[in-house]
């Protein structure tokens, strides 16, 4: 399936399917100017989150010498949610200079009301149905591919955005050196109503290139970041997901490890969506740990399988962006970029290894081995507390006692106290 969904991608980045290498550019395509919204309605925020627009609570795109801002969109079956996105997109303060929807093939009315939305929409609606299905993964990196702006948003299809959005999210591209921006948001339920804040990944205002956590990453639905992210997209049917070996990373999980080697990471602590939770999530907020014991389910049945999985996902990154690293003399890439992707290779390599013996420290058939594989750990630094690409001191203590006990031990303690069956959530935490 992601190779039929790379060959359908690969076209639409101008990259050769067969060996990934850039094809020759054609001139972009003019776009038609924005249409105006003239409904004569005054501006409401329901309960419900819905809105209604007037061409005098809106602005126009940004002038020029702005960044101008796509949103690309993937829809699959998203009818019963939708309406209020779209409407939320149309209330906007700033206006973007386009929307882009992939359908995947949805048997449902969200085509049909993306299009009759288009056509009152003060902006342009451009609709794409893929000829196969491509899965949530490949029909986003299908949308971004065909946004022309200087910045694009990524929307989902059942969240709600607060009309300020894209303005204040455009506000730290005006330092050249962020290259990703993400927001704050809300979680809403199925009516539109407030559960509370989501609490997404929350950093410092600005993050430097390979300061963040390699190996998380917030929810696409609060991202935006610069296009020439895009000039390195011959590279993601290499990628291998934090969660699935089987399958390239997802969008938000691709960006945010470009973003991460290669420039700053701008975090907005204010909520500027509802992210909606209902029984048709793709990925949702992770259930709370409620017990000692499920705390302890949750490291031994789901953390520790991950670590070796990790290890190698890691490596994949460091080749990735070993194999970019001649791209990226291209005078179209800022000149930090290249060094910072060869400081991010050794680490990554770094990472891989120390992942590698915590697995080892985990699973390794004796106590002898398991010791070992926690004492090579400690003197490596993979402990250290410095930076966040080490585990800390508290997963050295972790790590030493289930080491000592051993899995099968700690496994027979979970099973005599009871535990729960928790969701292995989204984002991977080592």
């Amino acid at each position: 399936m992601m190779r039929d969904a790379w060959n359908w991608i690969a076209p639409r980045l101008r990259l050769d399917a067969r060996t990934g290498q850039p094809v020759a550019r054609r001139a972009r395509p003019h776009l038609p100017h924005a249409r105006t919204y003239r409904h004569g309605r005054r501006h409401r925020l329901t309960r419900r989150g819905a809105s209604n627009v007037t061409s005098s609570n809106v602005s126009q795109p940004a002038g020029a010498g702005a960044p101008t801002i796509s949103v690309a969109m993937a829809t699959y079956n998203g009818a019963r949610f939708i309406r209020e996105q779209l409407s939320s997109i149309a209330a906007q303060t700033l206006l973007p200079a386009e929307l882009v929807v992939t359908d995947d093939g949805s048997s449902d009315d969200t085509v049909e009301i993306v299009r009759a939305f288009a056509d009152t929409a003060p902006f342009p609606v451009r609709v794409h149905r893929n000829a196969a299905n491509l899965g949530f993964r490949g029909n986003f990196m299908h949308a971004i591919a065909l946004c022309t702006s200087d910045v694009i948003a990524l929307c989902d299809q059942d969240d709600v955005w607060v009309p300020h959005k894209l303005e204040r999210a455009i506000e730290p591209f005006a330092e050249p050196d962020v290259v990703l921006a993400y927001h704050e948001a809300w979680l809403i339920d199925e009516a539109g109503e407030r559960l509370g804040l989501a609490r997404l990944h929350g950093a410092p205002a600005r993050t430097p290139a390979l300061s963040l956590f390699p190996l998380s990453n917030p929810y696409g639905f609060s991202m935006l970041f610069r296009r020439e992210l895009l000039e390195l997209s011959e590279f993601w049917s290499r990628s291998i997901d934090n969660l699935d070996s089987r399958q390239c990373m997802a969008h938000d999980q691709w960006l945010f490890f470009l973003a991460c080697a290669l420039g700053t990471i701008a975090f907005i602590d204010e909520p500027l969506a509802g992210y909606r939770q209902h029984g048709s999530n793709t990925y949702g907020i992770e259930a709370p740990i409620r017990t000692r014991w499920d705390r302890l389910d949750r490291w031994i049945n789901t953390r520790v399988p991950e670590f070796a999985h990790l290890a190698r996902a890691a490596r994949v990154r460091a080749e990735i962006l070993d194999a970019a690293i001649p791209r990226l003399d291209d005078p179209r890439f800022d000149g930090s970029w290249k060094p910072r992707a060869e400081q991010a290779v050794g680490r990554y390599r770094r990472l891989a290894q120390h992942l590698a013996l915590r697995a080892e420290a985990y699973d390794a058939a004796g106590l002898r081995a398991r010791s070992r594989a926690w004492i090579s750990l400690l003197g490596n630094g993979a402990y250290g507390s410095q930076t966040r690409w080490t585990f800390g001191r508290k997963a050295a203590l972790v790590d030493l006692g289930c080491a000592l006990a051993s899995r099968s031990v700690l496994a027979g303690m979970v099973a005599r106290h009871g535990s729960h069956d928790l969701s292995s959530g989204k984002r991977t935490i080592a």
